[in-house]
């Protein structure tokens, strides 16, 4: 569920500007969002899975390495393919010796329906909960008509405790006799109410876990000679049907076994053994290029309101359909499968300009530093009303009319006049607008972390312009020289360097890039291994290292790290630095030695405001 809540999350949040997750457990406090809304939108996503091989983006010519790929990665399936028949099988064979203890706990959770009682009902330690709702549902399906095997257990379980031994005389006498022609019973379950009668209800489990036993050890006597694909008695049959048919709740689903796995060591051993394939697919160089999609459920799951939230209290049914707040009387269920094709149209229909505010909106403030609302995932009632509404509207509209293309809105706004502004202070403007919300000035910006990274690496010359490809490391040595957002992050363990330079997590959805000032960020840029590396490569540069002047280097390295030539006072400086220093040495671009004079005065200008800040 909590995927599912994450899913939604970042859809609604980020591409709608709506808190719609606050109505998980409950309606909305602020917006108008029902509770209902939220559980049509779960069961869209609810019905898409994610694919156990992920399609291959385009059809990899036939080479040697990726039949080398194909053919470990074949072997690693089948080991785990291996290791998840044999727990089947494991699994599967304690089930069908258990089913009377299944039976009691079914009938236990069937008493205690939709709440969390059930898990406190004394019960055998090994019996696991999961299973146990699986024999609870089979056995509902049973219970329409007379079934000709549970249809006993169905009588005895509605009888009283306390009247229990009174009651079941007549109830075995009846069944044993087998004689009402409307309620055919299976001749093995009769004979097994033939004599002495059940004293409990427990009584009334061992005597069906004997006759599945019986059953079970015919079966596989049949087997080992050879037999052929069913019982020869009719009864019998019927009860291994119970054990070996398509709906049997032994019958696991080889998708599911995990999650019904009690043995906790087999469970590791299984997420260990997946988890090397995924990463073996994901870094592996010669494999190919995969898309990450979802795929549609083979049934589309019909979703219900979970009451406060709880998944064991499912209430109301709901359809899968979009908001009610942004459909109004038009609203219509989704029919077409899972329902997601649908959810996109209705985000982006043209009677939907929300979609439209909230990219648009982002798009100011990746540009501005502050977009024209402030507050870039919330746009329900306690968002504050963006500065300059007829704008925002303006580029909503424009946005949509040039097909949502996200490249004409970056050029329409970076060639405005207002984009190409100074950031320059204007004594009057801080006392008429202190917060620049008219826009008197252009805000200025730093960089954020992955784009200082790749500004250090292209102007030393370094940076790697490849497109596509696996994730790298980017904290290790040697160092990566690929654009950052080729950068391998790790939810579970994000480097200590991202967090310095207020990477965001990457655990929860986050509305834009906060920035902080702290000592790290400034001792990162003057001791990194990574930054003296770009500082030597920048130094050494054609460019540079073949001018014979020490002025002339100064400006080149302006040129290069600034843009701008260098100030007359500037290159004095550079120059001085140079000349008060040792000679520099001709060891090239050698990683691990000691900045000679002119590599330390590239980084001075590296590690300086002018390049971490656009103004």
């Amino acid at each position: 569920q909590d995927i599912i809540d994450d899913r939604i999350d970042v859809v609604t949040r980020g591409l709608l500007g709506l808190t719609v997750t606050c109505a998980r457990c409950h309606d909305h406090k602020f917006d108008p969002i029902p509770t209902k809304d939220y559980y049509s939108l779960y069961g869209v996503f609810a019905s898409s899975t994610e694919p156990t091989v992920l399609p291959v983006l385009a059809d990899p010519a036939r080479k040697a390495s990726f039949q080398a790929f194909e053919k470990e990665l074949h072997a690693r399936e089948e080991k785990l393919n291996q290791f998840l028949q044999k727990k089947q099988e494991e699994l599967t064979a304690r089930l069908r010796a258990r089913v009377g203890d299944y039976l009691l706990a079914a009938e236990k959770m069937r008493r205690k329906p939709n709440t969390e009682e059930f898990m406190f009902v004394p019960a055998p330690e090994d019996l696991n909960p999961r299973l146990v709702e699986r024999w609870q549902r089979y056995l509902e399906g049973t219970r329409a008509g007379f079934h000709p095997v549970f249809g006993p257990w169905h009588a005895f379980a509605a009888l009283p405790a306390k009247e229990f031994a009174a009651r079941a005389k007549d109830l075995a006498t009846q069944f044993a006799a087998n004689a009402d022609p409307g309620k055919r019973i299976n001749p093995v379950v009769a004979r097994a109410f033939a004599g002495q009668a059940p004293t409990s209800l427990k009584e009334v489990a061992e005597r069906y876990a004997r006759l599945f036993t019986e059953a079970d050890q015919l079966w596989q006597k049949q087997l080992q000679s050879g037999g052929g694909q069913s019982l020869k008695d009719p009864g019998q049959e019927q009860l291994r049907q119970v054990l070996y048919g398509p709906d049997a709740p032994a019958n696991v689903p080889r998708n599911d076994l995990r999650r019904f796995l009690l043995d906790r060591a087999a469970r590791d051993q299984l997420k260990k053994m997946r988890d090397e394939i995924d990463k073996f697919q994901a870094n592996a160089p010669n494999a190919p290029p995969r898309a990450m999609v979802l795929e549609e459920a083979p049934t589309p799951y019909e979703p219900h309101v979970f009451l406060r939230g709880n998944p064991n209290r499912p209430g109301e049914a709901v359809p899968r359909q979009f908001l009610q707040i942004l459909t109004g009387a038009h609203r219509q269920p989704f029919h077409h499968g899972s329902g997601r094709l649908e959810l996109a149209q209705a985000m982006v229909d043209p009677r939907n300009p929300l979609t439209a505010r909230v990219l648009v909106n982002r798009l100011w403030l990746h540009h501005f530093g502050a977009g024209l609302v402030r507050t870039p995932s919330d746009f329900g009632m306690r968002s504050e009303p963006p500065s300059h509404p007829e704008l925002l509207d303006y580029l909503a509209r424009k946005f949509m009319d040039d097909g949502w293309s996200i490249k004409k809105m970056h050029r329409l706004l970076m060639l405005s006049s207002v984009y190409q502004q100074s950031s320059d202070d204007n004594p009057r403007g801080p006392q008429v607008d202190p917060e620049n919300r008219l826009l008197w000035h252009m805000n200025r910006q730093r960089l954020d972390f992955e784009a200082l990274r790749d500004a250090l690496l292209a102007v030393s010359g370094k940076l790697d312009r490849t497109m596509g490809g696996p994730s790298v490391s980017l904290t290790t040595p040697p160092f990566s020289t690929r654009r950052t957002v080729y950068g391998f992050v790790d939810r579970s363990n994000l480097p200590a360097l991202f967090r310095t330079f207020d990477f965001p997590s990457p655990d929860t959805t986050s509305p834009q890039r906060y920035q902080t000032t702290v000592p790290l960020r400034a001792l990162f840029l003057m001791n990194s291994p990574f930054v003296l590396e770009q500082a030597r490569a920048l130094a050494n540069r054609p460019e540079i290292a073949s001018q014979t002047r020490s002025d002339r280097k100064i400006q080149a390295l302006y040129r290069l790290v600034y843009g701008r030539a260098a100030e007359p006072e500037e290159t004095a400086l550079g120059v001085h630095f140079l000349q008060d220093h040792h000679p520099e040495p001709s060891a090239g671009p050698r990683p691990g030695r000691a900045l000679n004079a002119l590599e330390q005065y590239a980084q001075v200008l590296l590690v300086s405001n002018e390049f971490a800040f656009v103004d």
